[in-house]
């Protein structure tokens, strides 16, 4: 139901529906085009809209935020993560009929942690695929360790952005 909500929602705001640039969100006509789909939700979303305010440049910054966000780079959709003991062999299986090969395949010398990733990454044109990886605990570790330093760079991106900001609301 929230899904229908936020559907319209985004058609009122981004798409066909009474959206003019420069102007806000019509709350009665979406409510009446919730009506229509989900009834007696319609009057709660009133109560809970009516309060919200957001200005024509914020609607309009999510809408170009979102089209720059997927120009020129692919992006990530989702990630999934399986962990697994991965079976090391002495030998991998193969045609080799020899009885010190089968021997070999049958030769158990541990088992390895591993993560299988899955990405789902769409392009800038919509069209979405899947990267299956599959990785040790000292890559996942790497991993880790890499993306919360660019987190700690986009901290610092965000302070700038506020104080840039700020400045600009001062002029």
């Amino acid at each position: 139901m929230l899904a229908k909500v936020l559907e319209i929602g985004f058609t009122f705001i981004f798409g066909n529906g009474p959206w003019k640039k420069g102007a806000t969100l019509d709350v009665e006509s979406y409510i009446a085009e919730l009506s229509k789909s989900i009834g007696s939700v319609a009057e709660k979303a009133r109560i809970l809209l009516g309060s919200i305010s957001v200005s024509p440049h914020d609607i309009e910054y999510v809408n170009r935020r979102e089209r720059s966000l997927q120009a020129g780079f692919s992006t990530l959709e989702g990630v999934n993560a399986i962990c697994d003991l991965r079976s090391v062999f002495r030998a991998s299986p193969s045609p080799d009929p020899s009885d010190s090969h089968l021997a070999n395949i049958k030769d158990l010398l541990g088992f390895e942690p591993v993560v299988f990733v899955n990405l789902q990454i769409a392009d800038g044109t919509g069209r979405k695929e899947a990267c299956a990886l599959q990785i040790t605990q000292n890559q996942l570790k790497q991993i880790l360790k890499t993306l919360q330093q660019a987190s700690i760079q986009l901290e610092v991106i965000n302070e700038l952005k506020a104080n840039f900001l700020s400045q600009g609301d001062k002029k």
